[in-house]
């Protein structure tokens, strides 16, 4: 998160078992006038029935400012964030608290209909001299780290920042901070997984930028007029993460979504459809087939699966290259099940072709989702930004890498696994 860069990372920590939210110690400036008249929607239920903390937190360092300037997609995702948090904490129990963060985390005060008509109001204006903290500098390890500490039973945390690791640092010295971040990051998640199993969500959005770029040299980059990507991401029990991250989906700029879940590895309801060149060997549910004697060369295995309950996002399952297949060299296609249409349909969500010419007599197809990170992670990253090409200022944050990756691995090595699901197809000659 340096001076001026220009990433969001909205960090949804849903909790479920440790400590409290960070406040400042000090007293919450004093509000400015209403600049503009902002229409709340009617208030909804809580999303639990049994208390619940919602906390936001917003960077406020100067890499922000040019997402506040002019109607962005940044600002509509924002007031609709902070306007659906504060409904699920309309009840005598809930709270749902604003926080900003720069060089530290400071407390802004509560969502009540006082706080939250003010908050949206200015929000073009959230950026005066008078707030709290060092704007020059936001220590991202830091930040993340007290955020992730903060899980807790019945506590749901969103950070909105522009995910950039650099704490002040010049050079290449933001080089060594990289790393330092990813094993930070990677301890804090293991750490708190002994405590609380939570699933984390990182969603991609991008929005209108109008304002100046600070890249690693912490020299200043005219930007204006174009597109510069944000970050979200969500952490909680894998129900209240996914229902935040709902709401980001939907919202204008959305791009891709990767989520990591605590949970073993999925056991899925699946079954196999009737093939030209198969018969079913026993219950479809089973994922028996018996190999017609006198069948193609080529086999077009059909399935059936409902994936509903694994915690990769929706475009991690729709891409083929995320999946391993075997035999080696067959090819997996994939694509959603019309629940309206066939009834035999009915209770799964996705439907798998898998084509081999390639099989070995008593082989079996089995097919596993990988558990790793992204390509648009890879894509987003860059490991400089100092020689960026002006189409790359529109997709690429530095050192996004590291700090995915710190939180994978956390995840993965608490879990000891490798895949999301896997299946196996036993076939019969």
């Amino acid at each position: 998160m340096r001076k001026l860069l220009h990433y969001c990372l909205f960090l949804v920590p849903l909790t479920i078992s440790c400590t409290a939210g960070y406040e400042s110690s000090h007293t919450p400036y004093e509000d400015e006038a209403v600049r503009r008249t902002v229409s709340l929607p009617s208030r909804s239920k809580a999303i639990q029935a049994e208390p619940v903390s919602y906390r936001i937190y917003l960077d406020n360092s100067y890499s922000m400012n040019g997402y506040f300037k002019g109607q962005t997609q940044f600002l509509s995702t924002i007031n609709k964030l902070v306007t659906e948090m504060s409904n699920y904490a309309d009840d005598s129990r809930s709270s749902c608290k604003l926080f900003y963060i720069n060089n530290g985390i400071n407390y802004y005060g509560k969502t009540g209909q006082d706080r939250i008509d003010l908050f949206l109001s200015k929000i073009n204006n959230f950026f005066g001299a008078g707030h709290k903290g060092n704007r020059g500098v936001t220590d991202l390890k830091d930040v993340l780290n007290q955020v992730i500490d903060s899980v807790s039973r019945n506590a749901v945390s969103v950070v909105i920042t522009d995910a950039v690791p650099s704490p002040g640092l010049d050079g290449q010295a933001a080089s060594t901070y990289m790393d330092i971040l990813q094993n930070s990051l990677y301890k804090a998640v293991y750490s708190k997984l002994a405590e609380c199993d939570f699933s984390t969500i990182v969603i991609k959005c991008n929005s209108d930028f109008n304002g100046t770029y600070i890249n690693q040299l912490n020299k200043g980059v005219p930007y204006s007029g174009k597109k510069r990507p944000y970050y979200i991401l969500v952490m909680g029990n894998d129900e209240g993460a996914k229902k935040v991250a709902g709401l980001l989906k939907s919202a204008s700029g959305f791009q891709a979504s990767y989520a990591l879940s605590n949970t073993k590895r999925n056991r899925i309801k699946s079954k196999v459809l009737v093939g030209s060149e198969y018969d079913l060997a026993g219950n479809a549910t089973s994922l028996k087939i018996r190999r017609h004697e006198e069948g193609a060369a080529e086999m077009r295995v059909r399935l059936l699966l409902d994936l509903k309950e694994v915690a990769a996002a929706d475009d991690y399952l729709m891409n083929p290259d995320n999946y391993v297949v075997s035999p080696a060299g067959a090819k997996l296609f994939i694509s959603k099940v019309d629940n309206n249409g066939d009834p035999a349909n009915r209770g799964y969500t996705h439907k798998m072709t898998v084509i081999t010419s390639n099989m070995a007599a008593g082989q079996d197809i089995h097919v596993s989702l990988k558990y790793e990170m992204p390509q648009w992670v890879i894509e987003s990253s860059t490991e400089q930004d100092i020689e960026l090409a002006e189409e790359e200022y529109e997709q690429k944050t530095l050192g996004l890498q590291y700090v995915i990756n710190g939180l994978q691995e956390g995840y993965k090595n608490r879990r000891m696994i490798d895949s999301y699901f896997s299946l196996n197809v036993d076939v019969t000659n």
